[in-house]
């Protein structure tokens, strides 16, 4: 696919900066200047940005030539009192429109939510079937309700086979812990993987 090679350099590598947090939290800490935040993500060398369809509409300037993957899920905020469920709230045609190059949703097997969420996941998947439009499935098992417990290497491996069963083009997902997990779970799964920042750490590699 085209698009994919906006995003992955030729040895198949990509670094997909993730700037989509402040639809979920709003006002954060770091990202009061999206604008500004773009262009320094942009002079690192960053392959890729993902981000909300606000920022993706207004910063195209800043944007520039990283590929741009667009999330298409969400409809909930920090700020309410019950969280439900994440909804697919923008298509395949909103992410065409703003020069997208991926779009991105969640995927939560084992998650209390997964009856509504993998379902809009295949439903995304088959949408942009139709132009040849790349998906990419952010695959956590059980989302964020118990990481401790349910992030383990097998959990992963599975939840990584299930977004790429379900169609998705390439898969998001968090490290397992150690190389020889990690390897099996990649081995398993027939699509790219890539792999989420999570929180900071001391250890570069």
């Amino acid at each position: 696919n085209h698009r994919l090679n906006h995003i992955f350099r030729e040895n198949g590598k990509a670094f997909i900066v993730a700037m989509d947090h402040a639809a979920l939290f709003g006002a954060m800490d770091g990202l009061q200047s999206p604008g500004e935040v773009i262009r320094q993500v942009r002079a690192g060398g960053a392959d890729a940005i993902l981000t909300s369809y606000g920022v993706s509409k207004q910063f195209v300037e800043e944007i520039g030539d990283m590929g741009l993957i667009m999330r298409a899920d969400g409809g909930l905020s920090s700020l309410a009192k019950e969280r439900g469920p994440l909804h697919l709230i923008y298509g395949v045609e909103d992410a065409l429109r703003l020069g997208a190059d991926a779009v991105v949703t969640m995927g939560m097997p084992g998650s209390r939510f997964e009856s509504q969420m993998l379902p809009y996941l295949s439903e995304l998947v088959s949408e942009c079937s139709k132009w040849s439009m790349p998906v990419l499935a952010e695959m956590l098992p059980a989302g964020f309700e118990n990481p401790a417990e349910m992030w383990t290497a097998e959990n992963i491996g599975h939840a990584c086979r299930i977004g790429a069963e379900l169609g998705a083009d390439f898969i998001k997902t968090t490290y397992s812990g150690d190389v020889e997990s990690f390897r099996m779970i990649v081995e398993q799964v027939y699509v790219p993987i890539v792999v989420l920042g999570g929180t900071k750490s001391e250890d570069p590699r």
